[in-house]
């Protein structure tokens, strides 16, 4: 009991002094909360060990990299979450100007229009790449009603803090510990709107595992269970930062003809996780190295007759 009351204080403190860090952020210029969003950020890689070390280990092995090239896009990896933090801090602020902050070009609006005039809903299929949380609320501005599928934050003030920012920016939350998540999720798809999915992390979850960098990590398949189910559209969509802006970009996917076949779920989640893979690769300092991507091993194979 005292351990739980112990970490419980611990959480509200964090939360507090997030709060404390909020305010002071929101008196500055942009420019300079960003980078002093990036300054914690950095802080923070020396702070927790582990998940520095980590995100060198994964980069060395995903891209390819020497370890002083590794242990440098990992620290710019640090900062970029810093900046995140900085701006979901930020939001109602942002929100007055998002349209130009964060700039969804004609192609990609075509994209999302194209898919809602099927009258389907759509699945959008995105990843912790960029701030998604901005992409969330982007999406919104066009007009949109859109939910995203979340899991609880260990920090429950944290928690409850982000979803009442996701509130406020007209981002539905459905968690997906809830009893009632699936007839949430169907619900926002029958009533036409924009389901986010993110597809990019090992969570306990229903899972199958496709390559992810050229080896197997367990990845949610719930957006390929929705695709067979509801034959909504599927866009995959990701954000990053684009000078002192942020750039949308959306694809639609056209899948495979669905034989009932559950590879047919593991050949769907691999093919949504390649996009996000080549997003990835293109903007590597923005997605959170430090996750436990491969934490899950693959099961081995039943022998013959069991």
């Amino acid at each position: 009991m005292a351990r739980r009351a112990t970490k419980r204080f611990k959480r509200w403190l964090v939360f507090q002094l997030g709060q404390g860090v909020g305010v002071l952020l929101g008196w500055l210029p942009l420019p300079w909360a960003l980078a002093i969003g990036a300054a914690l950020g950095r802080l923070a890689a020396h702070l927790r060990p582990g998940d520095r070390r980590r995100a060198i280990e994964q980069l060395q092995t995903a891209l390819d990299l020497q370890p002083q090239d590794a242990r440098q896009l990992a620290n710019r990896c640090f900062a970029h979450l810093g900046r995140i933090a900085a701006e979901i801090v930020l939001l109602p602020k942002l929100g007055r100007r998002l349209k130009t902050y964060v700039t969804l070009p004609d192609p990609d609006r075509a994209v999302l229009q194209a898919a809602m005039a099927e009258g389907k809903g759509v699945l959008f299929v995105t990843g912790h790449l960029g701030n998604w949380e901005l992409l969330a609320q982007r999406v919104v501005a066009e007009g949109l009603p859109a939910a995203t599928l979340a899991r609880g934050a260990p920090n429950p003030y944290l928690g409850a803090w982000l979803l009442e920012r996701r509130r406020r920016g007209g981002v539905e939350t459905i968690n997906r510990g809830d009893p009632k998540a699936a007839r949430q999720l169907l619900g926002i798809l029958k009533r036409g709107g924009v389901l986010g999915i993110l597809i990019d992390q090992d969570t306990q979850v229903e899972s199958v595992h496709v390559p992810f960098f050229g080896r197997p990590a367990a990845t949610p398949v719930a957006a390929a269970q929705l695709a067979r189910s509801r034959k909504a559209p599927v866009v995959v969509g990701h954000i990053h930062r684009q000078g002192p802006q942020h750039r949308v970009t959306l694809e639609r996917v056209d899948l495979p003809p669905d034989d009932g076949s559950a590879a047919w779920l593991v050949t769907v989640t691999a093919l949504l996780t390649a996009r996000l893979e080549a997003a990835i690769r293109a903007h590597p300092e923005e997605w959170p190295w430090l996750h436990a991507r491969w934490r899950t091993p693959v099961a081995p194979a039943s022998p013959p007759g069991e």
